[in-house]
């Protein structure tokens, strides 16, 4: 690869996580904390959140966070914080500071409210467009998604808790410890079919699978579930661009997080057609089946 290749290949691999963070919101549920003691120095131990991830879209004019069910168990909204791309540029890990931890917060928004899906992993917070700040855009889910087939690339980006930087504090007795979550990249060829049977509840028609290569590095995926997956439109333009189909939701991973599971970008459609009701036909590149 010539250097002016590798440049280009950087420009084009930042400008995609740029995108992707552009729709990618954390989410922090403080239902979920809760108390111990920290296994090296015993002292008295508090987690206070337990981290997820979500996508910003849109579904006609419909506004929403979407992440999995679990993230948002047990929480009521006064539970929820949620970390908004909080600049213009990206962030690398290494590049994250302790103030940058400090912008989770309440959902600006009093009328939000939480819809769980009957039938699958996933829920929602209805939102209105303006709540998460300026640097957030919300993905056009209705007009732009996909079921990738098996070996199709797909991308994601989230934030794992093992991508993250460990700080703590004492406070009296009690010793806090926090993790400061990182928008990071990952991705993979969907795989074949078979694999599933790693998986309790994998269904074929409802959802896939791809490798999570962090993993084999020690860093499992706790903290990806309700990150979005992308597939890369195929469509030529004169300026090119990172331009992503919705291509659906992470939602668990095997116990080693070497494989994830993600529900069909047709299963979530499904969802968002039960809680906002169909949108502008004309829009849909497909119609989701509904569910029997």
């Amino acid at each position: 690869m010539s250097p002016e290749d590798y440049v280009r290949d950087e420009h084009a691999r930042n400008a995609a996580m740029e995108r992707m963070w552009s729709h990618t919101v954390g989410i922090a549920n403080r239902a979920l904390g809760n108390e111990g003691h920290d296994p090296n120095s015993s002292l008295p131990g508090r987690e206070e959140e337990s981290p997820g991830t979500g996508v910003a879209g849109a579904w006609g004019n419909h506004r929403f966070i979407l992440t999995a069910k679990h993230v948002l168990e047990e929480a009521q909204l006064r539970d929820i914080n949620v970390f908004a791309r909080p600049t213009a540029s990206f962030r690398h890990v290494t590049e994250v500071t302790l103030q940058d931890g400090f912008v989770a917060g309440p959902l600006n928004d009093a009328d939000a409210t939480i819809h769980r899906c009957e039938w699958e992993d996933l829920a929602l917070i209805a939102v209105k467009p303006d709540c998460l700040g300026p640097y957030l855009e919300f993905a056009d889910v209705a007009s732009s998604w996909i079921d990738p087939s098996e070996g199709e690339y797909v991308v994601g980006l989230g934030f794992p808790v093992s991508s993250g930087t460990i700080f703590s504090k004492r406070v009296g007795p009690v010793l806090q410890g926090a993790v400061l979550l990182a928008p990071t990249a990952f991705g993979g060829d969907v795989l074949p079919s078979h694999t599933g049977r790693y998986f309790n509840a994998f269904s074929p028609d409802d959802h896939y699978l791809f490798p999570y290569r962090p993993a084999t590095e020690g860093k499992h995926p706790r903290g990806i579930s309700g990150a979005a997956m992308w597939l890369q439109s195929i469509e030529n333009h004169l300026v090119w661009a990172p331009r992503f189909r919705f291509a659906g939701i992470c939602t668990s991973s095997y116990k080693d997080g070497t494989i994830e599971q993600v529900v069909k970008a047709s299963v979530v459609c499904e969802f968002l057609a039960a809680v906002f009701g169909t949108a502008t036909a004309a829009r849909l590149t497909e119609q989701p089946p509904p569910r029997i």
